[in-house]
């Protein structure tokens, strides 16, 4: 009797220690795992990770490059890893032995595959990432991140700096244009004030033209009357001799010579005056040919220059902006490109050709003309003076004739010869004339062309000046169009390219650590633990028979005990995570009945199949602790399981365990808690109403003979002692 006293007694210490264990199952299982993890990203800054900066600076275009070093000191201040700024062969040892669990590498022509990027070479810069999956998958995971990080942080580096260049670059577009409009518009003042000059020039020219005519017109005349003057020569000497042979007998036509020689000394003044002026005129026309061919060369001349210049410009211009990926509007391209056929059309010309060697081959060619009209003046001024010289003997003669006959015959020779002398010059004159006449003839043709040319001329500048005008306005529409589209700086814009989305972050339901984010999972786990437990430990001491009191062996009884356990390992369980973890909870008071909720549920869950079947239900409750495991969402979400486990989940408690468990700490949807809510007790009832049924439908068949075979023939009877 003392011995079964004492048997009892130990039994019953066990089981007062197995219950003391049970309670502290669900609170160790949690504390332990959680703390553990409570904050594991908090401190990935202690996981080492290697970094190689390889890279080499460039300088290009005034700016240095050396993006590898700007990484570099950024990570020195970044506490994401625990960085190690090591060589190559360290970083792959590392790597690849125990040292490092990744490295990140950037290549030795990272900063000069960007600095190309400028001009248009598009060689991808890498950043090389290397991690050991096999050593931590979850840190490999992470550091990829972290990888990404850098690469996305140099990417808006690069964007930022590429929009930087271009937008300068437009900005010097943007100059050119102003510079290229002022440029136009005083190109199409130029070509205004040529017009108008070439204008000048066509009118003198035309008046040169008109007066070679009108001085061929009197060379022609001064012709005819130097016949008349070489006839009365002839005439003049043939009196002469007729004098001379009977001067004794002519007395009477004495006045008549007198007479005759005046009047040919006043026809030679006469011819002698017309060579003088002929000459003069000539000689101001050349001067004048000359000084318009100067002063239109010279203007031709920077026609030209600003033709060529804007041309230049243009050219240059629309390289720019072609180059850098830009495109001007359709009358913009097309008022510049009518602008550059002007100034081609103004070269084609070839004005200094075409317009300025005729000029000054006319002006040239008034010197033969001139030596003729310097020649005729000699003969003119010989003429006169032979005349003069006629006049004077005729005089001599008259006055004389009285005083001696040999006198009268002197003067008479005398007179022959200044008839002789005029005849001479005579013919001199009209050879003179001849030429004169001929070169003037040449002169009116050479002015009749240069008069065509500067006519032309007058036309192309007035076509120049009209291109001018619409080069002008095509330039200043496009500098104003540039202008009125180009309101950013090339610092906005990089800010802009680099960042063009902020996130706007707002958090719902936020859960401060790692370890908060898995509580309610492994909550869920500890508690179904604990009631497998609690169950396993009434089913043993139901077969050990530890009391023969009715009210413990009871449904009711049994099912009191195991619920009071239960409810003590879920207020455990609340208390060291509220006051040892700091777990951050919505409502403290929520989360200690949300504990207590789930405990009672899962323990009467258990309970209800316990009661059922007996100790034969514990693979049963295994096997759904399992598919829980897998099917409740509770480390990743349930989208990402296979289907068999998003179907089943439905019809599993931990899905709606751990959906109470998140809104207490996260945040409470009341609708949807009070859901869940329902679901749980919904388990709890169907459990423990199902299991009682079950029973009792067992507890009836027991008493009929075919309970009774069954029993003898498989040996039921010590399964349903243990029951």
């Amino acid at each position: 009797m003392n011995n079964r006293k004492k048997s009892r007694k130990f039994i019953f210490t066990i089981l007062t220690i197995s219950v003391i264990a049970i309670i502290l199952i669900p609170m160790l299982y949690s504390s332990i795992y959680l703390s553990a993890f409570w904050d594991t990203y908090g401190n990935i800054g202690n996981v080492p990770v290697a970094f190689v900066n390889m890279d080499k600076s460039v300088s290009k275009d005034g700016k240095t490059y050396n993006i590898g070093k700007e990484v570099e000191d950024k990570l020195e201040d970044n506490d994401k890893v625990k960085w190690n700024f090591v060589s190559y062969e360290e970083a792959k040892n590392g790597v690849e032995g125990k040292d490092y669990f990744a490295m990140i590498v950037i290549p030795s022509d990272f900063s000069k595959k960007l600095a190309d990027s400028n001009d248009g070479k598009f060689d991808k810069p890498e950043v090389i990432y290397e991690g050991n999956k096999g050593k931590n998958y979850v840190f490999y995971q992470i550091s990829e991140k972290v990888a990404q990080s850098i690469k996305s942080d140099v990417t808006s580096k690069i964007q930022e700096e590429t929009s930087k260049a271009l937008v300068d670059k437009l900005y010097n577009i943007k100059t050119s244009l102003n510079d290229a409009a002022d440029g136009a518009n005083k190109l199409q003042d130029g070509t205004q004030i040529l017009a108008n000059g070439s204008q000048d020039l066509s009118n003198g020219m035309f008046s040169a033209l008109e007066g070679s005519i009108l001085l061929k017109d009197g060379l022609k005349e001064a012709t005819n009357g130097e016949k008349a003057l070489s006839n009365g020569t002839d005439s003049l000497l043939g009196g002469l001799n007729q004098l001379k042979d009977g001067l004794s007998q002519k007395n009477s036509e004495i006045g008549k010579l007198v007479s005759g020689a005046s009047e040919t000394a006043s026809g030679a003044k006469k011819v002698s005056d017309g060579a003088n002026l002929a000459y003069t005129k000539t000689s101001e026309a050349k001067t004048q040919l000359s000084e318009k061919s100067n002063y239109v060369a010279d203007k031709i001349a920077g026609v030209s220059d600003g033709v060529s210049n804007v041309d230049d410009l243009l050219a240059s211009i629309i390289a720019d902006y072609n180059a850098n990926g830009g495109k001007l509007s359709d009358k913009a391209s097309k008022e510049l490109m009518a602008a550059k056929n002007v100034t081609k059309a103004i070269r084609d010309k070839d004005i200094n050709t075409n317009i300025v060697e005729p000029l000054r081959t006319s002006a040239d060619g008034l010197n033969p003309l001139i030596d003729s009209l310097y020649r005729l003046q000699g003969g003119a001024a010989l003429v006169e003076s032979g005349t003069a010289k006629v006049a004077y003997g005729t005089n001599k003669l008259a006055s004389g004739i009285d005083e001696s006959m040999n006198k009268a015959v002197e003067g008479t020779n005398r007179l022959i010869g200044g008839a002789t002398e005029l005849k001479n010059g005579s013919s001199k004159l009209y050879n003179g004339l001849n030429t004169a006449t001929e070169k003037t003839g040449q002169l009116s043709n050479g002015l009749s062309k240069l008069n065509n040319g500067a006519v032309a001329l007058n036309n192309g500048l007035d076509t120049a000046n009209d291109g001018a005008t619409k080069l002008k306005d095509g330039l200043n529409n496009g500098y104003n169009e540039i202008n009125d589209k180009l309101k950013f700086t090339s610092d906005d814009m990089s800010k802009f390219i680099s960042e063009p989305v902020a996130l706007n972050e707002n958090t719902l339901n936020d859960v401060k650590y790692y370890g908060e984010g898995l509580a309610p999972y492994f909550i869920s786990l500890s508690l179904w633990l604990g009631g497998m437990f609690i169950n396993l430990l009434l089913s043993i001491a139901k077969g050990l028979k530890i009391t023969e009191n009715k009210y413990a062996k009871s449904f009711i009884g049994k099912y009191s005990i195991g619920l009071a356990i239960a409810i003590v390992q879920a207020l455990l369980l609340s208390f060291v995570l509220v006051e040892g973890l700091k777990i951050d909870t919505v409502n403290t008071s929520y989360f200690y009945l949300n504990n207590i909720l789930i405990s009672v549920v899962f323990f009467s869950m258990m309970y209800g199949v316990s009661y059922a079947i007996g100790i034969v239900g514990t693979p049963i409750i295994f096997i759904i602790f399992l598919l829980q495991l897998a099917s409740s969402g509770g480390t990743f979400p349930i989208e990402t399981a296979p289907k068999f486990f998003r179907i089943i989940g439905e019809y599993l408690p931990f899905t709606y365990s751990i959906g109470m468990l998140r809104m207490t700490i996260g945040g409470i949807n009341s609708s949807v808690y009070l859901e869940n809510f329902g679901i749980l007790l919904t388990f709890m009832g169907a459990f423990l109403v199902v299991g009682f049924i079950i029973r009792a439908i067992i507890n009836t068949l027991k008493n009929t003979k075919t309970i009774n075979m069954f029993k003898k023939n498989i040996g039921f009877k010590g399964l349903e002692e243990n029951m």
